[in-house]
């Protein structure tokens, strides 16, 4: 199976698109070969030459080798039948392996899941759902819906049962629908967009490229517009058989289609060889084939309603009036692109489609996965960097048009109540720069909710008529789903080039957190809708470079200040304070790097019992095997390192951790030698202890400009926002007010904050060789720190796929989970249970659904083996402990909790 999904990913995401379509458009006249003989031979050379992309550890031989048995299979599937293409019958092997169905949609076996998950995430769910679809009903036009979920459900009614109830508590609410299916169907129908879409993209994010490839690749942007260019034509030609076959009384004219209506594909390749002889620049062919493409739209594609009075937009000309029965289901979207597929595999396997046709729906094909991979994250580069670079794109290119966005929130939020059965869910929104655009924001996602909701013209005119405003309604008040305001960490700019004196770390990006913490209370207290609709707050993105600290003041103000000190004449403050969450832990360049940032976390933002953690990785990852992807070395900053081992010596100590003598003085005398190396030159020559700058390390929860003198001072209250800028944790409130007046102490904040020259210093690149002793020290640490986490009450938010692409560990059986919670396993308990949840994160990005994230947990806890290699955990084990997740993610809901 492996084997089969390598050759898969080397047919159809590393095969060069352009140079089958030269062999197409470009045919050598000369030749004494076939055209389809020579496109045969031509996607043969490709495939040995990008073989190694995706076959390494074979050598060239056996890539041959290979590719020789899976085209032998090829035959002998096909003998006596309607020859098909070898791309197209790698597809049925794997298709035919793993899904199961009736008339409805098509189903993944459980004991496949795994498998499925590593064949679809390269090439995408619809290339294998509706291959097997066509080659079941070879000529039925349209046996069923084409609307089902965006990720297919798992044959495994006990996980059916135990998942009832499901609560999504991690969401980032625009990449909660299917983001590349969304980008797609814009691309298609809107060719313009591809520029803009070339422009802003920063690279590409997988290697199409091999020393074997002979030519230069298209720019992607080339790319799109001849898939968009082939799209049209195969659809065309797809109406044209459809049209005759409806006024055709012959059923045998349907199956031989080519006595039917000879010489159709010769005009298809005309069509096409004269839109490459004319293909000037990508900028004005993109504008022509708006036009043509606009056309095909009009007259084949139906429009769907659009809330807020706006006009009916139909948003794919593929979806016709055959689909019109799916109009009203959440993932109607989906069901065109499915259906055009469907139809073009049906004709391959028939036969019905001559074989240049099919090579060039196969180039089709290659060029919407290859596409796929810039939006869905494919390519296994481990880091929140890379994640972030595909989290940017998911809006990119259908932010123009109003009528994805609609259906973007129709996904995420109708269909994974209706298709998921998902009981609660937090969706993860920005605020916006004012309050009244924060509350319309809210409103839009409410509206188009609510109106998608409606079948009926007069409940959907009452939607559209409900308007933002001071007084306004909550019409949603009894809806099971919610919202969190998260705000994105940014990296300060570099110390070498800051210009100014005396400017604190994360200075222009406090005042900005300022601005906004401001504009979103004001908000709050002036409207009661917004506090209804609004459960947390939380910060997200890369974590590297932008410390807890930086959110501090942020996260107290807006979950300590009374809302109603804005506008106290006209709305009470009638809601609980604000839940937390806080994205933690999930990339860090070390372990403790990670286990430091979450306990700065609590300290400085002010956790307590009830509030989560995002991802929390570095609290679970396996030390020995993250340190093994790291070669047993780490590369960090100066500052960062010598923060890590002045924490670690002193928190090991109140935690109850023994260091090893021989360790720790090595750890010690490594933070002395850096300590002298950042501040050594400011600190005038002062011998500063360890112990002091650990208490000035506890100081940073404090707003820095309370030191800017030099020493800690009041400052003036110019609004609220000030009340909150000396951290008044509750648990470190004696140890911070004694801490203030300790000038030493008070100092060493100060140079942190302001010198230029520490910062510099600080910046300074240093390596660390990783140790057994070390990595049994991260260990100890770990376990002592969900000892403390769990005392407190802080409950931890996984999302296994999320993880599973950024973390250091490459497989589901590794995910920190089983080693946060592990109640029911057949394994040794450990002496501390976290409180824990699944959830998806991005969806959209990960190409995953809730319900399936606790198929591929359950799955992969299924195939632990022992040493004997028999299954560690039985089938009641698995199910009694996806329950216990089950009910942990509903007590850790805000939603749930605000509601009650």
């Amino acid at each position: 199976m492996k084997l089969l999904t390598k050759v898969l990913d080397a047919a159809y995401r590393r095969i060069a698109p352009e140079e089958l379509l030269a062999e197409i458009l470009e045919p050598d006249l000369h030749s004494l070969e076939s055209e389809t003989e020579r496109i045969q031979n031509r996607f043969k050379a490709s495939f040995i030459a990008m073989a190694e992309l995706t076959l390494a550890g074979y050598s060239h031989d056996e890539q041959e080798n290979i590719y020789a048995y899976f085209e032998q299979q090829e035959k002998s599937h096909t003998e006596g039948k309607v020859r098909t293409l070898f791309p197209f019958q790698l597809l049925l092997e794997l298709a035919n392996s793993i899904l199961v169905g009736n008339e409805d949609s098509p189903t993944c076996q459980f004991s496949e899941t795994l498998h499925w998950r590593d064949a679809y995430l390269l090439l995408g769910q619809d290339i294998f759902t509706t291959a097997w679809l066509a080659s079941r009903h070879p000529t039925a036009r349209k046996p069923i819906s084409f609307s089902w979920p965006s990720t297919i459900p798992v044959k495994y009614p006990a996980l059916d049962r135990i998942t009832k109830g499901i609560t999504e508590n991690h969401l980032h609410l625009y990449a909660g629908a299917s983001t590349f299916s969304l980008s797609w169907s814009c691309l298609m129908n809107h060719p313009e967009t591809i520029m803009n879409f070339e422009k802003s993209m920063e690279g590409l994010l997988q290697i199409i490229s091999s020393r074997e490839t002979r030519g230069a690749f298209w720019p992607f942007s080339r790319r799109m517009l001849y898939a968009a260019k082939i799209r049209e034509l195969l659809f065309l030609a797809l109406q044209i058989q459809d049209t005759f076959a409806q006024q055709s009384c012959d059923t045998k004219a349907l199956a031989v289609r080519e006595t039917a209506l000879p010489g159709r594909h010769t005009d298809i390749l005309e069509e096409l060889r004269a839109f490459h002889r004319s293909f000037a620049s990508e900028e004005y062919t993109a504008v022509e084939l708006e036009k043509s493409i606009e056309a095909v739209r009009s007259r084949y594609g139906l429009s769907f309603e659009q809330p807020r009075f706006a006009p009916p937009a139909c948003l794919d000309y593929a979806f016709t009036e055959a689909l019109a029965e799916e109009v009203h289901n959440p993932s109607r979207l989906l069901a065109s692109e499915r259906y055009l597929l469907y139809q073009c595999f049906q004709r391959c396997f028939t036969g019905e489609f001559h074989p240049l046709e099919q090579w060039l729906f196969y180039v089709y094909l290659v060029l919407k996965t290859q596409f796929r991979g810039e939006l869905v994250q494919v390519n296994r580069q481990t880091g929140f960097h890379n994640f972030k670079a595909y989290d940017q794109r998911k809006k990119t290119i259908w932010k123009k048009y109003p009528g994805y966005l609609n259906e973007d929130i129709y996904q995420a939020i109708n269909a994974a109540q209706y298709e998921q059965g998902i009981a609660a869910l937090e969706g993860r929104i920005c605020p916006e720069n004012t309050d009244y655009e924060t509350v319309a924001q809210v409103h839009k996602i409410d509206q188009t909710k609510l109106f998608f909701d409606e079948e009926s013209f007069a409940k959907r005119w009452t939607v559209n008529k409900w308007y933002p405003s001071y007084g306004m309604s909550n019409l949603v008040k009894d809806e099971a789903y919610s919202f969190i305001f998260h705000f994105p960490k940014e990296k300060d700019q570099p110390a070498s080039s800051d210009k100014q004196l005396m400017r604190c770390r994360h200075k222009k990006y406090r005042q900005q957190l300022r601005s906004d913490s401001i504009h979103l209370a004001r908000a709050l207290s002036n409207y009661a809708y917004l506090r209804e609709r609004i459960v947390g707050i939380d910060a997200c993105s890369n974590e590297i470079g932008c410390r807890p600290e930086v959110f501090a003041q942020t996260f107290r103000f807006l979950r300590n200040f009374p809302m109603a000190f804005y506008n106290a004449f006209s709305y009470g403050y009638d809601r609980a304070p604000l839940s937390a969450t806080y994205h933690v832990g999930e990339d860090f360049l070390d372990i403790a790097d990670g286990l430091r940032a979450m306990d700065e976390t609590v300290w400085f933002l002010n956790l307590s019992r009830g509030d989560r953690f995002g991802h929390a990785l570095a609290l679970g990852v396996n030390p020995r095997l993250h340190y093994k992807k790291k070669h047993s070395q780490i590369i960090l900053p100066k500052q960062d390192l010598l923060d890590n081992l002045v924490w670690l010596c002193s928190r090991s100590v109140e935690l109850g951790v023994d260091i090893p003598s021989n360790l720790r003085c090595e750890l010690l005398g490594r933070a002395e030698q850096l300590y002298w190396e950042i501040y050594g030159k400011v600190s005038a020559g002062n011998a500063f202890s360890l112990e002091q700058y650990y208490h000035s390390m506890l100081l940073r929860g404090d707003a820095p400009e309370l030191y800017r003198a030099g020493h800690y001072e009041d400052i003036l209250l110019s609004d609220p926002y000030d009340s909150f800028a000396e951290n008044e944790n509750a648990s470190l409130q004696k140890e911070l007010a004694f801490f203030r007046k300790r000038a030493e102490i008070t100092k060493l904040y100060f140079l942190y904050h302001y010198s230029r020259e520490a910062k510099i210093a600080g910046s300074e690149l240093e390596t660390m060789e990783i140790s057994p002793e070390y990595i049994q020290l991260m260990r100890d640490m770990q376990l002592a720190m969900q000892r403390y986490l769990s005392g407190i009450g802080i409950s931890i938010e996984c999302n296994p796929s999320s993880n599973v692409l950024i973390g250091t560990f490459s497989s589901y059986q590794n995910h920190p989970v089983l080693n946060f919670y592990n109640i029911g396993l057949n394994v040794p308990h450990q002496d501390v249970q976290m409180h824990v949840s699944i959830n998806t994160d991005d969806p959209g990005v990960f190409d995953t659904s809730l319900k399936f994230e606790y198929a591929l947990l359950a799955r992969a806890i299924g195939e632990l083996r022992d040493e004997q290699g028999k299954p560690i955990h039985n089938e009641r084990e698995i199910e009694d402990y996806i329950y216990n997740l089950v009910q942990m993610g509903q007590e850790q809901s805000f939603t749930t909790r605000a509601r009650t």
